[in-house]
């Protein structure tokens, strides 16, 4: 068996070796000028194709088909059978194929063929930019740009106008700045990572992928069904953040109303400034450093909350987990807890209204506390009275604290 198998390696080293190395060719089938000022649309539709769009001053738009393959008869064989074309329709630039049927007939794994379309042009033009299966690299577009493709990933430096629109079935997406009346970004299987957005109403989803956000301004829908989102500065009139599997983390967000969710993970937040907060998971911590709102809700079904500075109204729900927040400027505290300890932490100046029960208390000695304590419930005021702090516990301990800080 050692000869036999000694017989066979060497003969797979002898083919290896005397099989012959194929240099890759190129070939440019298509290259064609058209005078900027003629053109006011870009529309691309391609098949089985990468896209690159780069930005220039020239005069002159260029349209570039290459095709990239180990055999020039094949590879032109299999480009013939795409059926590219380019042509000036009025002001419009369309650049399309529409491949033969059967078109995989033509296609030798053992001699793969790529296709690229790279277009250079002035960013004022709009663009419709479409491939079924391929990449898109865009360099920068300001008249408004469609970008989608069914299997690829997608690469934006900048792209603004009254729509920006980026979509792909299959891949991420990456874009380093966007701005418009809207802004969507859509994948349904990938990551998808932004840099500076600033729209009317932004729109982000993955099905099943991360989302990156590093600032935005304007209102902001963010949703992924399975995957962690990432967000740094927002400031809007609405900003939702849902995933139903992942962790929230951002750093700091402003708005009329916020809404942070997540179904199985933690949120993470370092402030929260709005009208109307609702912050929720169901199985998972909230840990946030400061939050200010004249209506706050927060919720967890299964986990702890911790939140270190609260101005304004809060209510906090929290089936199995403890409660921990320290009070600024509170206008009124309720908090019910069922499975868990709370634990509040105070400025001794602060005018406020204990309502407080739980398995048993403790309350560190205030200067101008007045009022009862006793084993499981104080109810009194500090400071002679002020917003009221409700806290509930079932079964746990509450303890308020004097906070030095």
């Amino acid at each position: 068996m050692r000869i036999q198998f000694k017989f066979i390696f060497t003969a797979l080293s002898m083919i290896t070796l005397v099989a012959p190395v194929l240099a890759q060719i190129t070939l440019t089938p298509i290259d064609e000028d058209f005078a900027v000022k003629d053109v006011l649309d870009l529309v691309v539709n391609v098949n089985d194709a990468d896209v690159t769009v780069n930005t220039s001053d020239m005069e002159t738009l260029n349209v570039q088909v290459i095709v990239k393959g180990n055999n020039r008869s094949k590879s032109m064989e299999y480009y013939e059978k795409q059926n590219f074309n380019v042509k000036l329709d009025k002001s419009t630039l369309r650049v399309f194929s529409e491949r033969d049927s059967p078109y995989r007939e033509s296609y030798d794994w053992r001699n793969p063929v790529d296709i690229h379309v790279n277009i250079s042009m002035p960013s004022k033009i709009f663009s419709d930019i479409r491939t079924s299966d391929g990449d898109l690299v865009i360099d920068e577009l300001n008249a408004g740009a469609v970008i989608k493709t069914s299997d690829g990933n997608i690469s934006i430096g900048r792209a603004s106008g009254d729509e920006v629109a980026i979509q792909t079935s299959d891949g991420d997406i990456d874009a380093e700045w966007m701005e418009g009346e809207s802004i969507s970004v859509r994948t349904s299987d990938g990551d998808i990572k932004l840099g500076v957005l600033n729209g009317d109403l932004m729109r982000i989803q993955t099905s099943d992928g991360d989302i990156q956000i590093d600032s935005a301004a304007g209102e902001l829908v963010a949703r992924t069904s399975d995957g962690d989102v990432y967000i740094g500065r927002v400031s809007g009139a609405k900003i939702a953040i849902q995933t139903s599997d992942g962790d929230i983390d951002a750093a700091r967000l402003e708005g009329e109303s916020i809404t942070l969710r997540t179904s199985d993970g933690d949120v993470v937040a370092e402030t929260l400034t709005g009208g109307s907060l609702k912050v929720q998971t169901s199985d998972g911590n909230l840990l946030m450093d400061e939050i200010s709102s004249s209506n706050a809700a927060i919720q967890a079904s299964d986990g702890e909350i911790d939140i270190a500075k609260v101005s304004g109204s809060l209510i906090i729900r929290t089936g199995d987990g403890d409660v921990r927040i320290g009070l600024i400027d509170p206008t009124k505290i309720d908090a019910t807890i069922s499975g868990g300890n709370a634990r509040i932490l105070m400025p001794e100046d602060l005018p406020v209204t204990l309502d407080v029960k739980a398995r048993n208390v403790k309350m560190d000695s205030f200067p101008n506390f007045s009022g009862n304590i006793e084993k499981s419930s104080i109810d009194g005021s500090l400071n002679g009275g002020g917003a009221l702090i409700r806290v509930r516990t079932f079964d746990g301990d509450a303890v308020m604290r004097r906070n030095e800080h």
